[in-house]
């Protein structure tokens, strides 16, 4: 069997002195706590009642505050709409005369890009290059001032709507605000639908003091006020720019039209003396082509006579011993031999200087007719393509 401890009385006596001792000391922290209480309750009692009622004094005056600078902002709010709507009519008036800009613009574009599609020699840098590259950047110019214009009074419109948001947004805050703290303010003990938070209250993460939102609301409304007065002098800005920019593009176009007109008759001339030096080149090929003929018949003449001669030298080579002399006939036939070489070597040498000749000339008539085409080609560019587009732009332009 295990061995059970067991105590001694000294041990059983001095365990029961300890507990009288510890139940003692609990009873008098018991009471204590109990004294501490009561004080509490009497001290957050009276606390209560006075945070409360200095709570709702507030609230009032602020319900005052933000029921004044409520009216103000929905005066200013309403003067912001009335603005913008005048600013718009003048927005729209900018953009009318902006487009109507884009149609020269286009043919002024169209016209170089049916240029570029000139070749080789024709593909230059002209007049009409210049006054239409000219005409580009009259009309983007143009388009540029009006732009600016519009872009200034959209960005006005931008700014006032803006303002406006803001306005409104102070306004719905100003509204919503007001409402809660009316409601607050009508809370007591004894109201329904009281609520308690659990835990600690709840921080504000933006703080921000009275003055702040005092001023707040009054720098919306001074910035609202000023753009107001700076959209007012902006309205009154447009018909001398729009005068000034259709008048720049018409005197250009004028300038343009005529550079065409001129270029258009030099490319004939050109054109003209072209087929001039085409139907000559054609007739003096023909008379080379009849030199080669009648040198091909003179070389193909001179291959009897040669023959006989080489004949009459083979044959003579077999004269027997003594007779093989080389007597005059001899040397005469070697002559004749040596000649006719010298001869035919000047026939083949004109006959290849005839045939480059006829080369040289067949490749001129080639260029000629080549370039002849690249003239038609910019003949129907410029006055098919580019005259044609830019009069139909001037009938579009008087029908409207």
């Amino acid at each position: 069997m295990s061995s059970v401890k067991k105590y001694v009385p000294d041990e059983w006596h001095a365990s029961n002195r300890l507990q009288y001792s510890r139940a003692e000391q609990s009873r008098l922290a018991s009471q204590q706590m109990r004294d501490e209480t009561a004080r509490l309750l009497m001290d957050t009692d009276a606390r209560t009642v006075r945070s409360q009622e200095d709570s709702t004094n507030k609230l009032i005056r602020r319900i005052d505050d933000a029921s004044f600078w409520k009216g103000e902002l929905e005066r200013k709010f309403q003067d912001t709409e009335e603005e913008i709507g005048e600013l718009n009519g003048s927005i729209q008036q900018l953009e009318a005369e902006l487009n109507s800009t884009q149609l020269p613009l286009e043919v002024s574009r169209q016209c170089l890009e049916y240029r570029t599609h000139r070749e080789t020699i024709d593909l230059v840098h002209d007049e009409p290059e210049k006054q239409l590259l000219k005409e580009v950047e009259v009309i983007r110019g143009v388009q540029n001032m009006l732009e600016c214009t519009l872009n200034n009074a959209k960005e006005q419109s931008r700014i006032l709507k803006s303002c406006r948001f803001k306005l409104g947004k102070d306004l719905e805050d100003k509204s919503s605000s007001l409402m809660i703290d009316e409601h607050c303010h009508g809370l007591t003990n004894e109201s329904s639908q009281l609520g308690l938070h659990t835990g600690p209250a709840p921080i504000v993460s933006q703080v921000i003091t009275p003055e702040q939102w005092q001023e707040f609301t009054h720098g919306n409304i001074q910035f609202a006020e000023r753009h107001r007065a700076a959209s007012q002098t902006l309205r009154g800005v447009v018909d001398g720019v729009i005068s000034q920019c259709i008048g720049d593009i018409i005197e250009q176009r004028e300038s343009t039209d005529l550079s065409l007109s001129i270029r258009i008759k030099e490319t004939n001339e050109a054109k003209t003396n072209l087929e001039n030096q085409l139907e000559q080149t054609g007739e003096e090929i023909v008379e080379v082509e009849k030199t080669i003929e009648d040198l091909n018949k003179g070389i193909d003449a001179k291959a009897p006579p040669l023959m006989v001669a080489h004949t009459r030298l083979d044959n003579r080579q077999i004269r027997p011993r003594v007779e093989l002399v080389r007597d005059p006939p001899q040397t005469r036939l070697e002559t004749e031999v040596s000649d006719l070489n010298t001869v035919l070597d000047k026939l083949r040498s004109q006959l290849q200087l005839a045939e480059t000749t006829l080369k040289h000339l067949s490749r001129t008539k080639i260029d000629l007719e080549e370039d002849i085409r690249v003239k038609k080609k910019s003949l129907f560019t410029d006055q098919e393509q580019c005259v044609n587009l830019r009069t139909k732009l001037k009938a579009t332009e008087s029908n409207s």
